[in-house]
């Protein structure tokens, strides 16, 4: 039986894909006129998961400015987003929790992650929970996952549960089991809804 559950956020319990989207893009055409709106939006929805501190910085790269300093104002900017959790997702959550140690990893701010979890009363589902903000997002959430979990074969006993491409090449680089929360159909493990996971979990 697995022991680990690692979470993504946007996407995946909450949705919230949209409004960043337009949020970021309209930072972009403000400060940034002569950058093209649609690319900015399309190039950071493509590549979403990738933490933010990158997704500037790539943006940017022909501009002598303070990523680190744009980061942080976008970060702040993306707090006025009021997600929704999809529904039965709260209460999946406090479900698993109970059988399972939790992880939440995401792009966004933790500060973001935690209020919103805050909310919905579900915060202490989670043993850590961590935004790109404070550790860049993917290899290093992962590896304080593994530290705080003290098991030798986290990978094996832990479920990556994500909404985009990228992530499963990324669980497949660790070997951790792979869920995709879409309706692609393109993966063996695949549900539309985190609420759907139980019939998953029964096979692993």
């Amino acid at each position: 039986m697995k022991k680990y559950i690692i979470f993504d956020l946007d996407g995946t319990l909450v949705s919230s894909i949209g409004e960043s989207m337009s949020l970021i893009r309209n930072y972009f055409v403000k400060h940034f006129p002569e950058l093209n709106g649609d690319y900015i939006q399309e190039y950071f929805l493509s590549t979403t998961g990738t933490p933010l501190w990158e997704q500037v910085a790539h943006v940017l790269a022909d501009y002598q400015v303070d990523i680190q300093k744009i980061t942080q104002d976008i970060f702040t900017l993306l707090l006025q987003v009021e997600p929704e959790f999809f529904p039965w997702v709260p209460q999946a959550i406090q479900k698993l929790s109970k059988q399972y140690t939790l992880f939440l990893s995401t792009w966004n701010s933790t500060q973001f992650a935690i209020r919103i979890l805050i909310e919905w009363g579900i915060q202490d589902c989670f043993s850590l929970i961590y935004g790109s903000d404070e550790v860049l997002k993917w290899a290093e959430h992962i590896a304080l996952f593994k530290k705080y979990s003290q098991d030798k074969i986290f990978y094996k006993n832990a479920i990556y549960v994500w909404d985009w491409n990228s992530d499963r090449e990324f669980a497949e680089m660790f070997g951790i089991d792979f869920i995709h929360i879409w309706s692609e159909w393109i993966d063996k493990q695949e549900i539309e809804s985190v609420a759907e996971i139980e019939s998953i979990l029964e096979n692993l």
